[in-house]
């Protein structure tokens, strides 16, 4: 495992991430205190497939999936009515 300086990261962060690619784990220090790691991420093969977690968030209850797939629908449009508007009404009943 490589070790690199916040300084040092920042100046040459391109190099570190080349490296992190290639499958390198980088350890980020600060004032020779240890506070980060960089590491390479799994495969996309290997990584859960997304739907499978929520779905499984969702038997959980910690999540709601949306009944259809697609485009919101969005707000439906305004009726339109005839006379004074129902904010001038609730203004007047207020004084």
């Amino acid at each position: 495992m490589k070790e690199a300086g916040v300084r040092e990261l920042k100046i040459h962060l391109s190099q570190y991430l080349r490296q992190v690619k290639q499958g390198e784990n980088i350890l980020v220090t600060e004032r020779g205190r240890a506070i980060a790691q960089i590491v390479p991420i799994k495969p996309a093969e290997k990584r859960e497939n997304v739907e499978f977690v929520l779905f499984h968030l969702a038997k959980k209850g910690h999540i709601l999936l949306p009944q259809q797939l697609g485009k919101p629908m969005g707000h439906p449009r305004r009726i339109r009515v005839k006379g004074t508007p129902f904010s001038d009404a609730v203004i007047e009943n207020r004084r």
